[in-house]
This record gives C-alpha cells, structure tokens and sequence, in this order.
C-alpha cells in the first residue's frame, strides 16, 4: 500500500515538475526584472541629486 503511495507521488512529482519549474524560472525572471527597473530608478534619482547639489 505505501510503496504504491509512494510510486504514485514520485510519478505525480516528476510529471508536474517541469511545470513547476517553467513558473519558478517565470517567477525568478520577474523578481529579477523588478530589482533590475529599481535598481535603475534608485541609480537615476541618486545622480539626479549629484546634478542637483552640482549646480548649487
């Protein structure tokens, strides 16, 4: 009974894994463009006051 269990979660598990891993890998892109667009906003605005405190 539990070997059978057992068979059929690793059947379920390597069935749905490459489904899993395509939405973490989409997930992961998406965290990473996130950072990638702050990072850039933050980099902007901190040379934006580095003009600002230049031209003072």
């Amino acid at each position: 009974m539990l070997e059978g269990l057992i068979k059929y979660i690793f059947l379920f598990l390597s069935a749905a894994m490459p489904a899993v891993l395509a939405s973490l890998r989409l997930v992961i892109d998406h965290i990473c463009a996130i950072i990638a667009i702050a990072y850039q906003n933050y980099r902007r605005r901190d040379a934006q006051t580095d003009c600002d405190r230049n031209s003072h």
